[in-house]
């Protein structure tokens, strides 16, 4: 299972752009100012990442078999992008429609493979791909284990960070 950690960070991380135009409804009062200040610091979050996952982690080079990203569903999320458009002027109401909003899509994207359904890794360069490679452990039904790699280009053999037991990062 994919850490909660990495679960939580990547969805705040794709909502980066919404706190952004939420920011530029407010400016100069509290709610823009927290959500300016969240989308800095899940940018940074987001490079500090990479950085530790490049420089820190163990590399391997395990062989898999890839599917293409499927990028036609990534365009599903940008509604969630036009709810600071029409956010209420009252500040209070537009803070509680906000997190209320964060917590309900919130729970199904991390709930769900939506999870690396994620535009600004698109922004950054990287694309996700849902790979397969052989079982350390076999079992009866299983021959592959299924993951998520998130690499700006996809190679056979390539070298790999494991971020997580479901989660690697291509080198």
């Amino acid at each position: 299972m994919i850490n909660g950690f990495y679960k939580v960070f990547f969805y705040l991380f794709a909502n980066v752009p919404l706190f952004f135009f939420a920011s530029l409804n407010y400016p100069g009062e509290p709610l823009g100012a927290a959500t300016i200040s969240l989308t800095i610091v899940m940018i940074l979050g987001f490079l500090i990442l990479q950085f530790s996952a490049q420089s820190n982690s163990e590399t391997s080079a395990k062989p898999f078999v890839a599917t293409e990203p499927d990028t036609s569903k990534i365009f599903n999320y940008f509604i969630v992008y036009l709810f600071p458009f029409v956010l209420p002027e009252n500040q209070i109401a537009a803070a509680i429609s906000l997190i209320v909003l964060l917590i309900v899509v919130g729970y199904f994207y991390i709930e769900t493979d939506l999870i690396f359904l994620n535009p600004m890794l698109y922004l950054f360069g990287y694309k996700v791909y849902k790979i397969y490679f052989e079982k350390e452990e076999l079992t009866e039904n299983e021959e592959f284990q299924s993951a998520w790699l998130i690499a700006s280009k996809l190679e056979k053999n390539m070298e790999v960070k494991e971020l997580s037991k479901e989660l690697y990062l291509g080198l």
